[in-house]
């Protein structure tokens, strides 16, 4: 085989391992030198050729003798490949089986502190110990109503599992034995074996592409269930591994071709890398094998009518399960808040049994003679530390409920239906793409509403993705008439008026060219100084770059590209007369239409394809021309390639001051340069390119280094310049995201010029703000910039500072000596904008801010370079766009605009936080007010441990007398309306302070509900306490004094939190008057049982006879709410908050609006929160009467899509 034709198949079998994915605007390095590029010379290749291992060179080595590291798969020999003992193809994704399920399944629950305290009390219940005052059924119904709903939820979430893994195990496959194809299943799979996949079939395990039936063995798949990437991915096989007759041969000679194939491959061991594959098949010779040569589990066969592979890895070494961890475990900052609390009132629950249990032991033995009836001299129990010690846990029992167990429960089911409003909100659903909101976890719906840091991506999540060919520069002369919306803003700044954008129909759309300039295509057709290099920078745009062509049911030809940038750039050659429409593996095919009438067909061969990665920031392929001369084109960042560039550059200087306009206007900028290769020179370098691809450890640095070598001496070409449309209402979104106290942070890979520009346009930067720019790359400049920053923005501490640094200072900003002082300035600062970021150090900034500010930070991108850093912030929100799902599916949540990030944060977030504030707040109250009045009591019963309440009634309290009320406005309250909150975005500063739920508001009402619980006591013992008279002339005794203590409870807890409802609905209604009336009820049923219930038969038609029980039950209520009401109301009148203002304004401006509320309309195409949208046709919404009241969260129809609109009268 010659060396072109190895280099050929080289290049069809390795590569870095990931697509082209573009480059945001390149930098421009000022310094590089010109003429210090050489070709590759006969002695650099000899050198470089012997600094590879000579184990590559000997296939006996690479056979037998290779490292234990490195894996072994044989060709059709199956007992070879047992004795690996390779894992099986089943999988389990499931927690527990049928015998695991009980003890594991408690375990988990009782690692929470809550359920570990409920089940303790429990058992000291049960202890034959006469210790509890009351029925054991107090604490085990609350305690097995929480385990069993959560322990329910597991089991429904866990055989959704067990499904799911049957129906993956159990997928049907064809597995190649005995020279025929045999129906089996996955879990048949084992490593060695031959499959047959048709097209649309997921791939069952990790297999190595040997043939196909499509040309030269290619097969399209689909990735978008392994990396969110929704574009059709090309893989080959290598033509040793494909019947003589290709693509053409018959099943029948293609299972015999494979059945008698002898060999082995040799590969790295599993592992995570989706875009990383290093090995070898040896068939009597070695053939490097790469990410283009393998089908991943999770991927699946397109367009492709049918594929053979051999199984690599199975089941749990497969990448797809490699990768299968569990995201990173968020907790909300408001509940690690909550748990500290509650040990607090835990210590003092212990405190408060103390004393009672000492008082109680000081008092049996004072009273042994006065009361010697009561037997207290009993030895055995009757000693004061015994007593006193008995007493301790007694009480502890009887004060139980001071904590809730019911509000871990009650938590999750709010957080669940807050979660669906935000996915149900048809503002925050994108009709275009038909993508609701998508709530990934419901834990951290309040940490939305307290949000004070936002890291966001530039690409995709501030901008469309949707890349336009606007401009060029070939041949040193700018091309493009068009203006951007950063330019038209820059000209703003500077007091001028460009004209605006000509009209669109509809918003922009992959595909399409605005490019528009006479003279470019003048130029191209006539006889000018710059046509050849016009033609040569279209011949590069049609041809140097990965995109696939597909002929649709039409006719006609579509691309498939890795990235938007590839995408806009083939459209651009196409619309500019070269016409890409042909590849296979060895060339692509294109037309060139050199006037209006003349066609050219033309074939490039392709014969290898540097591909582009972060580090290279480049892309080349090497092509043989049709007139038979080597090429190689390249493409690039700016930075690179003038690195590159050889003597004799005609018009580098004038390239680079139009890349520097380009920028300035915002537009993404790759330069193209190409150079002539020497035949020989070329097959000497082809030799090092095919043994650095042969390589299985340190693979992509040898083929990186070896692609160093052939990419000089370029020639300077051209830049291309590519627009990036913001997306609609993102300077407006910016603008009222920072009036709510929140500071934005841009994190981008574009030059700092393009940054500050696009700064500008999207309202992070504005005139008045005072800039601190930071591009030095020593530590020591670094650091004095910082502190000079900081001293500038103390000065002028009245105005907004905005702050620019790029990658290069950021890495020594981030430096431990710089971080502190970086973070300083930062806070300082109303907007960041860090310019030439790489992920990780995006991810770095936010953990930079995360870890040494007590403050909710937020992230939000589009593409698989932002996960790091959305999983890095308390919050990760990821955009669903042009780039895939990777950044949506590692998010908490996914939505498809960045505009409705404000509904998001300002309504939902902050409405969430209120609720759950709430919610937290009234149950330790309600549960305080309870439970001190047994504690009141106790004051009048000697310490004995004596309960006032019936042990049902405690069990029930927080359950069915106090549970839906406060439910209800956890779920559906509003202090004011979502067009009101964004209309004064200053209504989100109350979560950013923490205002709604800290320790102060925790405790006082804490205090509210200890002096609740003075008045329910003492009304009860002032009313029947006292040898009151009942109807029939008996006396109540203490059965009736708990009766009506319980029913001032129940009626004043609920009436308090009527007292604080602000947004009343139908369910409100029927759940607050509801509750109480149920509870009249349940006392009459439960004394009615007579005899069965020994200590409240009959009692409560006793106490509901006496007219004092209904006069003292108004009187109490009253008494513990009028000062409630009285303190609101001053507080309200003379010191009032701004969102009492903004709810005064919406009482005067108009009424609540009582319009359908409406779902998005993709609601029926989904399953529930967080389901997979189905497709279908016909209608997909529905909407429902709202009665009067229903949340308004949902805005009325007719209002503007894109944002809450409500409007009010300001005259008021």
């Amino acid at each position: 085989m010659s060396s072109s034709a190895d280099s050929s198949n080289s290049s069809s079998s390795t590569g870095s391992g990931s697509e082209y994915t573009g480059s945001e605007s390149g930098s421009y390095d000022s310094t590089y030198e010109s003429g210090s590029s050489s070709g590759l010379s006969s002695s650099t290749a000899g050198s470089y050729s012997s600094s590879l291992s000579s184990s590559e060179e000997s296939k006996k080595m690479a056979t037998t003798d290779a490292p234990e590291e490195f894996r072994h798969i044989y060709l059709n020999d199956a007992h070879a490949n047992a004795e690996n003992k390779y894992t099986g193809n089943g999988i389990t994704t499931s927690k527990y089986t049928v015998l695991t399920f009980l003890p594991k399944n408690l375990f988990e629950q009782f690692r929470r502190v809550a359920n570990l305290y409920f089940l303790v009390i429990a058992v000291l219940q049960l202890l034959p110990l006469d210790l509890s005052p009351i029925s054991p059924i107090t604490s085990i119904l609350p305690l097995m109503f929480v385990l069993s709903v959560t322990a329910g939820k597991e089991i429904y979430e866990d055989y959704r599992r067990h499904r799911r893994d049957k129906l993956t195990n159990n997928s049907p496959c064809r597995i190649l034995r005995d020279r025929q194809f045999h129906d089996c299943v996955w879990t048949d799979v084992v490593v060695g074996d031959v499959l047959q996949l048709h097209g649309g079939d997921p791939i069952p395990a990790d297999i190595l592409l040997l043939s196909s039936s499509e040309p030269l063995g290619m097969a399209y798949v689909e990735t978008s269930n392994l990396d969110g990437e929704t574009n059709l991915k090309i893989r080959q096989a290598i033509a040793e591994t494909q019947p003589a007759s290709g693509h053409e041969a018959s099943e029948e000679e293609v299972i015999d071709f494979l059945y008698d194939l002898q060999g082995s491959v040799q590969c790295e061991q599993p592992n995570r890398e989706l875009y990383r594959f290093n090995g070898f098949i040896d068939l009597d010779q070695q053939y490097p094998l790469g990410p283009k040569q393998v089908l991943l589990r999770g991927t699946s066969i397109r367009n492709t009518k049918v594929a053979y592979g051999l199984v690599l890895n199975t089941g749990n070494d497969t990448k797809l399960m490699q990768n299968s961890t569990d995201p990173p475990a968020k907790r909300s900052n408001l509940e690690i808040s909550m748990n500290k609390q509650i040990l607090s009132i835990f210590a003092f629950q212990l405190t408060l049994c103390f004393v009672c249990g000492l008082i109680g032991g000081i008092t049996r033995k004072e009273q042994r003679d006065p009361h010697w009836y009561l037997d207290l001299r009993n030895a055995e129990r009757g000693e004061p530390p015994i007593v006193g010690t008995l007493g301790f846990f007694t009480f502890l029992i009887l004060y139980n409920t001071m904590i809730p167990i019911s509000l871990y429960v009650s938590m999750e089911l709010v957080k669940v239906v807050q979660a669906f409003w935000i996915y149900a909100d048809r503002n925050m659903f994108y009709a275009l793409t038909k993508t609701p909101a998508m709530p990934r976890t419901s834990n951290l719906n309040e940490e939305l509403g307290q949000v004070q840091f936002i890291f966001s991506d530039k690409t995709g999540t501030l901008t469309c993705n949707v890349m336009e060919f606007l401009k060029c520069s070939v041949g040193g002369v700018m091309y493009g008439t068009g203006t951007t919306e950063i330019a038209r803003a820059a000209a703003k700044r500077q007091g001028k008026e460009l004209p605006p954008p000509p009209p669109r129909d509809g918003p922009p759309k992959p595909g399409d060219v605005p490019f528009e300039d006479p003279k470019f295509m003048k130029h191209l057709y006539g006889d000018y100084e710059n046509s050849a290099y016009i033609e040569d920078f279209l011949v590069m745009l049609a041809v140097c770059h990965t995109v696939i062509p597909e002929e649709n049911d039409d006719g006609e030809i579509e691309y498939r590209a890795s990235s938007p940038d590839e995408f806009a750039l083939v459209h651009a050659a196409r619309a500019l007369g070269f016409y890409f429409h042909g590849r296979d593996t060895t060339s692509v095919t294109i037309t060139k239409h050199m006037d209006t009438e003349d066609e050219e067909e033309e074939t490039y061969e392709i014969l290898n394809v540097l591909e582009f990665n972060s580090t290279r920031k480049r892309m080349s392929v090497i092509v043989r021309c049709p007139d038979g001369t080597l090429k190689l084109y390249c493409k690039g960042a700016d930075s690179v390639i003038y690195e590159r560039l050889g003597n004799g550059q005609k018009f580098d200087d004038r390239t680079h001051d139009h890349l520097e306009i380009l920028a300035a206007e915002g537009l993404r900028t790759l330069c193209f340069a190409a150079v002539e290769l020497d035949e020989d020179e070329y097959e000497d370098w082809a030799k090092i390119y095919k043994k650095a691809s042969l390589k299985l450890e340190g693979r992509d640095e040898a083929v990186a280094d070896a692609a160093e070598l052939i990419e000089q001496n370029l020639f300077l070409i051209g830049a291309s310049a590519i627009e990036d449309k913001l997306q609609d209402g993102v300077p407006a979104t910016i603008e009222t995201l920072a009036e709510a106290g929140i500071k934005i942070w841009v994190l981008t890979g574009d030059k700092q010029e393009t940054a500050i520009n696009i700064g500008f346009a999207c309202a992070v930067l504005h005139n008045a703000m005072h800039l601190i720019t930071i591009n030095d790359n020593k530590r020591e400049k670094v650091l004095n910039k910082i502190n000079k920053g900081i001293e500038t923005a103390e000065k002028n501490s009245g105005k907004d500072i905005g702050l620019v640094i790029d990658g290069t200072a950021l890495t020594h900003a981030l430096h431990p000596e710089c971080g502190q002082r970086f973070l300083a300035l930062g806070i300082l600062c109303k907007a960041v904008i860090c310019c030439r970021v790489s992920p990780s150090q995006k991810a770095e900034v936010v953990d930079l801010v995360k870890l040494n500010m007590d403050q909710i930070t937020l992230a939000i991108g589009d593409g698989a370079n932002d996960v790091g850093m959305i999983q890095a912030a308390q919050i990760g929100i990821g955009i669903e766009g042009e780039e895939g799902k990777q950044a949506a599916n590692t998010s908490d949540y996914s939505i498809a605009q960045f505009r409705y990030l404000q509904p998001l944060l300002l309504v939902h977030g902050r409405w969430s936080y209120q609720r759950i504030a709430i919610l937290i707040l009234y149950s330790f109250y309600k549960n305080m007010a309870f439970s001190l009045t047994q504690f009141w009591f106790a004051l009048f019963s000697a310490f004995t441990g004596q309960t006032l309440f019936d042990s049902l009634y405690i069990a029930v309290y927080n359950v069915t007398s106090t549970f839906l009320p406060i439910m209800m406005v956890a779920i559906f309250d509003q202090d004011v309306s979502a067009g009101a909150v964004q209309e004064h975005p200053f209504l989100y500063h109350p979560g950013q302070h923490r205002e709604s739920f800290n320790a102060k508001m925790f405790w006082m009402w804490l205090l509210n509900g200890a002096f609740h619980s003075l008045i329910f006591y003492f009304t009860s013992y002032f009313a029947f306490g006292r040898d009151t008279y009942l109807s029939d002339g008996q006396t109540g005794g203490v059965w009736v004094m708990g009766v009506f203590a319980y029913s001032l409870v129940v009626v004043t807890v609920n009436l308090k939190i009527a007292l604080h409802t602000r947004y009343w609905t139908f369910f409100n209604h029927f759940c607050t008057w509801g509750t109480i009336i149920f509870w009249f009820i349940l006392a009459a049923v439960y004394a009615s049982l007579g005899t069965w219930v020994p200590n409240a038969g009959g009692v409560a038609y006793m106490a509901f006879s006496a007219p004092t029980f209904w006069f003292a039950l108004v009187i109490g209520s009253v008494a513990a709410l009028v000062p409630d009401y009285v303190v609101k109301a001053a507080y309200r009148n003379f010191f009032p908050q701004p969102v009492h203002i903004v709810q005064e304004m919406e009482k005067l401006g108009y009424e609540r609006k009582h319009d359908e509320f409406e779902l998005n309309e993709d609601y029926h195409a989904t399953k529930g929160v967080g389901g997979r949208r189905r497709g279908g046709d016909g209608p997909t919404g529905f909407a429902f009467a709202q009665e009067p009241g229903l949340p308004a969260q949902i805005s009325p129809r007719g209002s503007d899509s894109g944002s809450y609109s409500e409007s009010y009268d300001d005259e008021s």
